[in-house]
This record gives C-alpha cells, sequence and structure tokens, in this order.
C-alpha cells in the first residue's frame, strides 16, 4: 500500500472521514475495556483511587490538583450517575463512568494527534496533509498499552496528552497563518485570534498540570523566532497575556 494519498484524493474530504473513523474505532475499543473493578491492593492508596475520590467528592489529587480534570470528573460522574438512575438503573457501578471520563479525554487526543499529522505533512501533492500516514501513527499511538491503560482507567494521563497536542496544533496552524512578517488584514485577525488562543490553553494547562512549564519557553522562542514583530504590537502582547 502505497503511503501517499493520490492526488484527487487529497483535495477532497477522505483525511475527515478517515479521522471520523479512527476516533469511532477508539471509542468502540475503549467502552468495551473500560475498567469496572477493583483490585484489594489499590484500596491502599495510589493514583487511581485517589482521583475517583477526587471526582466522586470534588476535592484536590495529586498535586497540583488538576482542577480541569478533577472538577471536569465530578460533573461527569454526578450527571451520568443521575442519568443511569433516572433510567431505572438504581445502584450503578460507579467504576465505569469514572473510567469513562479517562475515556472523552482519550478520543480528542486521539483525535488532535491525527490532526497534529496531517499538519505537519501538508505538501503542494497532499495539501491537506498525508492522511494515511497520520491515520497509521494515531492508531498506533491509541493502540499503546500505555495509553490505552489510562484511557480506560480513572487517570489524568489523557487528558495531559489532550491539551498538550491542542498546544501543538494550535501552534502549527498559527505558524501556517501567521507567515515570517506583517500579513493582509484579515490574514493578521486570524493570526491574532490563533495567538490568542494559544496563550489561553498554555494558561489553561499551566492551572491543571506543572509539567507544561516545560513547553511554554520554547513555544514563545519559536513563535517570536517567526515573528519578531510581535514584540512592537501592545495587542498582540498585551492579548497574549491576559
Amino acid at each position: 500500500m502505497s503511503l501517499h494519498p493520490e492526488p484527487a484524493q487529497s483535495g477532497g474530504r477522505i483525511h475527515i472521514w478517515a479521522g471520523v473513523v479512527l476516533v469511532l474505532v477508539c471509542l468502540v475499543a475503549y467502552a468495551l475495556t473500560l475498567d469496572n473493578g477493583l483490585q484489594t491492593y489499590e484500596l491502599r492508596g495510589g493514583d487511581l483511587i485517589t482521583h475517583q475520590y477526587a471526582q466522586v467528592q470534588a476535592r484536590p489529587s495529586n498535586a497540583p490538583g488538576y482542577p480541569l480534570y478533577t472538577m471536569g470528573g465530578w460533573l461527569w460522574f454526578h450527571t451520568g450517575r443521575a442519568l443511569m438512575q433516572l433510567f431505572g438503573l438504581a445502584t450503578p457501578n460507579p467504576l465505569p463512568i469514572l473510567s469513562s471520563y479517562s475515556t472523552l479525554w482519550a478520543l480528542p487526543a486521539v483525535a488532535l494527534l491525527y490532526a497534529v499529522i496531517l499538519e505537519i505533512t501538508r505538501s503542494k501533492q497532499t495539501p491537506h496533509g498525508n492522511w494515511i500516514v497520520a491515520w497509521l501513527v494515531a492508531a498506533f499511538y491509541a493502540a499503546t498499552y500505555f495509553f490505552w491503560y489510562y484511557a480506560t482507567t480513572t487517570e489524568q494521563y489523557s487528558s495531559a496528552v489532550a491539551q498538550t497536542l491542542a498546544i501543538v496544533y494550535v501552534y502549527l496552524r498559527w505558524r501556517t497563518v501567521a507567515g515570517s512578517g506583517p500579513q493582509p488584514a484579515a490574514t493578521e485577525r486570524r493570526a491574532r485570534r490563533l495567538l490568542f488562543l494559544l496563550a489561553f490553553l498554555c494558561g489553561l494547562s499551566l492551572a491543571h498540570m506543572l509539567t507544561i512549564a516545560f513547553i511554554v519557553p520554547p513555544l514563545v522562542i519559536a513563535v517570536l523566532w517567526q515573528r519578531p514583530d510581535l514584540l512592537r504590537s501592545p495587542r498582540a502582547l498585551g492579548g497574549s497575556i491576559l
């Protein structure tokens, strides 16, 4: 099988449908393998039981507390549990509900990895990216033991991957739109919106997990290396900081 899509295909929507199929396959696979029980040793402590208590009780878990993951998990758990009870399941097993929240983060993580690879494989022959390579790489990563395990258990790893890939994807989109210097007004507005979104994602992720601190400085350097004129734009600087 050739790893280069035909020119006729690359101009259509096959890359979109391929991504949809990838996410649906992952959804089915993860849903069928959700964690639904506890081992005795897990009751002694550890990340899984810590995150389970945190989501049920809306309390901080491991440092720095993972506020976005925890509060979203609290809402997901109590909404899911209430819906199950509403439809007649009086005492639903809480563990699949808690575990499925990790799946909720894992699916956009896989989609974002697919989108990132599409973005970096763009060329004149494949203006939408090489969807075959993107599909194979994203599918391989989604099926690795490590990612699959954390996509089906009560852990925040999949949310960390999703947030990191979102930052990378928005940066790549900004790099494409912003060019190496001032652009026409409409393009500049689009580039500025992407820059503000990038800054927002970095700030949100920094509040959620400290490891993002290692990504932000090189990201700032990359942005200013490409567009040093941004240092002379109070609007761009102020908006990014805010």
